[in-house]
């Protein structure tokens, strides 16, 4: 299976002194009243954006929905999210959720699985299964479901997920070739996938690899997944960690990385965390985490028929995650995109001292 090395991606490295602050920059967003000139536009906007729906569903009856057709949909959801003012979003959303053609893609396992939640979130490691093309009911599904689900996982957000887990592996791969006996732990694990994409999995044999993730259910296939790899799996939550649990088994950590989770936390959270993986890693040691950026296209389906929101940053508010580490502590600190500019991924090297 080919891999994708960061080597072969955009990077931008900056000077670990040198924080850039976000006051001024993306300001919190406070809440004005809805004008009437406001209200009626978007009377107007939503009007326009159900006559465009109403095209393509008009188009979906009685045939399969073309890959130009499903292009077209991603791009009008796209421009509705980024042209809909900000206080009017959440009733466009319904009325694009009320509309026939949420009946025609929720066909679709993985868009429903995200609008259903049945493990009571978004994103959980079934549905990024979906996005691996390694979920198992593929030839249970009908002729329909499967030909919707084809289209979603070739979209770029997906591409983006299947990169930045080729992404994960790689990096594994290259630390326990330095490094046997390196311990790699993984946060927010899922299903550890990314354990599955190494091309000498039996180079991890004198290595120490931990996932933890709050999902138990997640943690129990990736048990029985990787049964015979050198694997402990710990079911605990971020806030856990912060509160100091499970301090022996994550100290000493010589590569402390997050694929899925910085999307769902705030930015107090968010620099919480690195804070605590910064301060789980032995001298030398890396951490990694990755977000999604604002250009990814199919954010406004995502928030609609799929019911998936996700915190996205700029590049000012993926350093700031940085802000609360011991500057002299830090080695390098490096900032670059995955191939189709979708997710971001933030590493920082510990000092070897």
């Amino acid at each position: 299976m080919q891999k994708a090395s960061p080597d072969q991606i955009e990077a931008h490295t900056f000077s670990p002194s040198t924080f850039i602050p976000l006051s001024g920059m993306h300001a919190k967003l406070v809440e004005q009243p809805i004008s009437h000139e406001l209200m009626m536009d978007s009377v107007s906007f939503t009007f326009d954006l159900i006559k465009k729906l109403d095209e393509i569903h008009l188009a979906a009856i009685g045939t399969q929905l073309s890959s130009e057709i499903v292009a077209q949909l991603f791009e009008i959801l796209c421009q509705a999210k980024l042209n809909c003012p900000t206080p009017l979003w959440k009733s466009t959303k319904q009325s694009i959720l009320a509309h026939p053609l949420c009946d025609v893609l929720h066909q679709d396992p993985c868009t429903f699985r995200s609008f259903s939640k049945p493990r009571g979130y978004a994103g959980d490691a079934e549905l990024i299964d979906y996005l691996y093309r390694l979920n198992e009911d593929y030839a249970t599904l009908t002729k329909v479901q499967r030909h919707l689900l084809d289209h979603v996982a070739d979209r770029p957000s997906a591409i983006a997920v299947r990169e930045r887990v080729r992404i994960a592996a790689s990096l594994i791969e290259r630390l326990v070739e330095m490094k046997p006996t390196a311990k790699i732990v993984s946060l927010a694990c899922g299903h550890f996938r990314e354990l599955s994409y190494l091309s000498t999995p039996e180079a991890l044999k004198d290595a120490e690899i931990i996932g933890i993730d709050q999902d138990a259910t997640s943690l129990s296939l990736a048990r029985t997944t990787y049964q015979a790899m050198p694997v402990s799996l710990i079911n605990a939550g971020v806030t856990d960690l912060i509160r100091g649990r499970y301090f022996i088994e994550t100290a000493n950590t010589d590569f402390f990385y997050a694929l899925g989770l910085f999307d769902y936390l705030s930015a107090n959270m968010a620099q919480s965390v690195v804070q605590l993986m910064f301060s789980r890693l032995t001298p030398g040691g890396r951490l990694m985490v990755t977000n999604f950026t604002p250009s990814n296209p199919d954010i406004g389906y995502m928030e609609t028929f799929m019911d998936w929101e996700l915190i996205v940053r700029e590049i000012p508010e993926m350093y700031s995650l940085c802000q609360l580490l011991p500057q002299a502590q830090i080695a390098e600190i490096k900032l670059y995109r995955g191939c189709n500019q979708c997710i971001w991924y933030l590493e920082v090297k510990k000092n070897d001292k």
